[in-house]
C-alpha cells in the first residue's frame, strides 16, 4: 500500500496546476496567434479595397492597334434627352473657356521648360486628364450633363462625350471624356440615376501642326468642367495638375511637334 505524506500530495498538486497553467498559456497563445492573422487579412483587405477605383479607371481606356482612343465596352443605348435638356443658357460658354486659355497663357506661362531630348516619333502621345469629385463625394448625372453641356462637350460615338472641331459635314474629334469607372461609358438614356467618382479627358496625339492647340483645349476644358462641378484636376498619375505639370506638358508637346517637322524637313 503506498504512503502519501502531505509533501507528495502538495507536490502533486502543484504538479498538476502547473501543466493546467501551461495548456491555459498554450491555448491563449493560439487564441492570440489567430486573432492576430485575422487581424493581418482584414487590414489586407481594406488596403486592397482603398485601390479598387484606381485598378477600375486604369482599365477604362485603352488604345487599338490604330492608336485610336477606344473603350473596353461599347453599348448601343440611345441618347435621352437629358443631354438635350440642359444645352441652353450656353451664350457665356465660349467666353468662359476662352478666359481659361488666355489666363493660363497671361500667368505663369514664360517660355517652356526645355524640351525632353529624343522624343519617340513611333508612338502617339496619349495626354490624359481627369476631373474628380473631392472627399469621396460622387457627380450625379444631372450636373454632368449640365457641366459639359457648359464647356462645349457633345455625347457622341462609345457611348462619351466628344469635344468635336467643325460642322458636321467636317466634323472632328479633338478629345473624348469618358466615365473615370470602366467601363468608361455613360448611360445618355438614363444620366438622371447615374454618378460617378470623376471623369478623365484624353487625347491622341501624333505630331501634327495643331498638337499644341488641342492639349491648350482639353486643359481649358478640364478647368471648366471643374469649376462647373466643383472638382479637382489630376494628372495621369492621379496627382493634382499645377501649373508647372502643364508648362511640362506643353513642353513636352511642343517638343514632338519639332521633332516632327525637322524628320518632315529630312533633318
Amino acid at each position: 500500500m503506498r504512503c502519501y505524506t502531505p509533501i507528495s500530495i502538495f507536490r502533486n498538486q502543484l504538479n498538476e496546476d502547473t501543466r493546467m497553467d501551461a495548456n491555459t498559456l498554450r491555448l491563449i497563445l493560439i487564441v492570440v496567434g489567430v486573432m492576430l492573422i485575422l487581424a493581418l487579412y482584414l487590414w489586407e483587405r481594406r488596403r486592397a479595397g482603398g485601390d479598387d477605383v484606381d485598378d477600375e479607371t486604369d482599365d477604362a481606356v485603352h488604345w487599338d492597334d490604330r492608336h485610336e482612343p477606344s473603350l473596353d465596352a461599347w453599348q448601343d443605348s440611345p441618347f435621352g434627352t437629358a443631354a438635350a435638356a440642359s444645352r441652353g443658357a450656353t451664350g457665356s460658354a465660349e467666353e468662359r473657356k476662352a478666359d481659361y486659355t488666355m489666363g493660363r497663357h497671361g500667368i505663369g506661362s514664360g517660355q517652356p521648360a526645355p524640351p525632353s531630348p529624343e522624343p519617340d516619333l513611333d508612338q502617339p502621345l496619349i495626354v490624359q486628364l481627369s476631373v474628380v469629385a473631392p472627399n469621396d463625394r460622387q457627380f450625379d448625372g444631372a450636373g454632368i450633363v449640365r457641366a459639359t453641356s457648359a464647356c462645349g462637350l457633345e455625347p457622341g460615338e462609345m457611348d462619351v462625350f466628344h469635344c468635336y472641331l467643325g460642322d458636321e459635314q467636317e466634323q472632328r474629334t479633338l478629345f473624348r471624356v469618358a466615365n473615370l469607372v470602366k467601363p468608361g461609358t455613360f448611360p445618355f438614356g438614363g444620366m438622371e440615376d447615374f454618378s460617378t467618382p470623376g471623369m478623365v479627358l484624353f487625347a491622341s496625339l501624333e505630331g501634327e501642326a495643331d498638337d499644341l492647340g488641342v492639349v491648350d483645349e482639353l486643359v481649358a476644358t478640364a478647368r471648366c468642367l471643374a469649376e462647373e462641378l466643383d472638382g479637382e484636376i489630376r494628372d495621369d498619375r492621379r496627382n493634382p495638375f499645377t501649373s508647372e505639370k502643364e508648362e511640362a506638358l506643353r513642353a513636352r508637346v511642343l517638343a514632338r511637334m519639332q521633332a516632327h517637322d525637322a524628320e518632315a524637313d529630312g533633318l
